[in-house]
């Protein structure tokens, strides 16, 4: 028979591996919990959605790895000496001068969604690997030969076991994918659709097809995948105003962290005021308030769903507080609404 002390002890055991057991993350679970923000970045700079959620899976162990775990740091982001953020020092591929292994100081954040993010900036400013922007985004073998080329990793056979993960995971499946979706966005709020469109990372085989294109008034030549890769990172903020609230566009060469440098004010501001999370995330061509949404539309009384639509993305468009637009419509924040549904805005 067991003591009480030898059956406590295996109560702690079965109790501790069914929690480590929840808390483990598949490829999977991984793929499906961050391929909207892949995509999302892929729209808003051109990295292939395959290449970033193939480098996550090895960086993060999808998800499950020290450094994931307690810094939010899912692609092995250093450091480097402009980083003024909070750090965090663990056992990686750096060396003192006696040989042996030391502690590497590398990036925290304060969400995946921020890991993401960076990581799109990190290779979007360093000049070594500017010539990575040169390949389509479908070309996922030359993004990952040109990242091993240019000093991503140390890791010997790194491109070789980029691409086996891309291919094992069928991650190119989301490279075809966008969520900016033109023909499924409004034109009530008249956002100058024009400038939204020049900024679009979809196929041009997909604008030209939408039937959404005629009532709008953009040029009568639609430009090259050619020339939307000219576009600069280079961009400044202008302000709007929607709902009677200052709002700056995300675009080409736009982020948060560029909005909060140029509007002089901090990230977790904007966090809070946009309500973003992991599974509320910001898109190209979305507003980001600077002050916090109201409770309704002082311009507009109602709004019809689009394909691909989530509450959440209305609630940017007319700058409503997330809660109080599913509070008027009778639904719940996370509920999906049905394509063609009349959500109030009042």
């Amino acid at each position: 028979m067991f003591s009480r002390a030898l059956a406590t002890a295996f109560i702690v055991f079965v109790t501790t591996a069914t929690l480590q057991a929840e808390e483990f993350i598949s490829i999977n679970n991984y793929i499906d919990r961050y391929k909207d923000i892949a995509i999302s970045e892929m729209d808003r700079t051109g990295i292939p959605a395959s290449i970033k959620l193939g480098q996550a899976i090895m960086e993060s162990q999808h998800g499950n790895s020290d450094l994931a775990q307690n810094s939010n740091n899912h692609f092995g982001i250093k450091c480097k000496k402009e980083w003024t953020g909070k750090k965090y020092y663990h056992k990686d591929d750096d060396y003192d001068r006696r040989g042996r292994l030391i502690k590497s100081c590398f990036r925290v954040y304060g969400s995946v969604m921020e890991s993401y993010i960076d990581h799109s900036e990190f290779l979007l400013t360093r000049p070594r690997y500017s010539l990575l922007f040169a390949n389509s985004r479908y070309d996922y073998k030359s993004w990952a030969l040109g990242l091993k080329e240019a000093g991503y990793a140390t890791a010997k056979h790194y491109a070789n076991t980029l691409i086996k993960t891309i291919e094992n995971n069928n991650l190119t499946y989301y490279d075809k994918m966008t969520n900016q979706v033109l023909a499924t966005k409004p034109v009530a709020p008249t956002f100058e659709i024009e400038v939204d469109y020049k900024f679009k990372k979809v196929d041009i085989a997909e604008i030209a097809a939408a039937d959404f294109l005629k009532e709008l008034d953009v040029p009568a030549t639609i430009p090259s995948i050619d020339d939307f890769n000219q576009i600069t990172t280079q961009a400044t903020t202008t302000l709007k105003f929607i709902n009677g609230l200052p709002a700056v566009k995300l675009s080409k060469g736009i982020n948060l962290h560029t909005i909060a440098k140029q509007q002089n004010t901090d990230l977790a501001k904007l966090n809070k005021y946009n309500e973003l999370t992991d599974n509320n995330f910001p898109i190209a061509g979305q507003y980001i308030y600077l002050k916090k949404k109201k409770k309704s539309s002082n311009e507009y009384k109602e709004h019809t769903v689009g394909l691909g639509e989530t509450l959440y993305d209305v609630s940017q468009l007319y700058g409503i507080q997330l809660k109080h637009l599913a509070k008027i419509n009778g639904m719940k924040t996370t509920e999906q609404p049905p394509i063609g549904k009349k959500l109030n805005l009042q």
